[in-house]
């Protein structure tokens, strides 16, 4: 009988959805941003994603995404603060703390890393 109950819970919880596209960014900057809006932009339609308020340095993003690898516009009302980036369905980190916004360290994102590896190409 307990071999049953095994059975029915590996059904259930494999047949519970599973949030694909949905992903997270934490971000570290300068303080310079500081109470302003941060938009998350889908760089092909326009359409903004999710916005978020810069606090102390920090901000964060937790977003179903429409689909993955997307690359985006991260950035503020009038461009103060602009940068674009890919993203996957993964736990992603932003790191301009020590750096302009637009050359901030991106991590956690396999198309980002491929995409930073291509301009490192053509560049040289």
């Amino acid at each position: 009988m307990r071999i049953y109950y095994f059975f029915i819970c590996i059904l259930i919880f494999s047949c519970t959805p599973h949030d694909e596209n949905k992903f997270s960014l934490n971000g570290k900057m300068q303080a310079e941003g500081n109470g302003k809006v941060l938009y998350l932009i889908d760089a092909q339609s326009g359409r903004a994603l999710d916005s978020t308020i810069i606090e102390d340095g920090r901000f964060e993003f937790n977003t179903k995404l429409p689909e993955t690898p997307i690359f985006v516009k991260l950035k503020t009302k009038y461009n103060f603060l602009y940068t674009e980036l890919w993203l996957d369905n993964n736990a992603m980190v932003f790191d301009a703390k020590n750096k302009s916004f637009s050359q901030a360290a991106i991590h956690g994102s396999k198309a980002q890393a491929q995409s930073e590896k291509l301009t490192a190409l053509w560049l040289s």
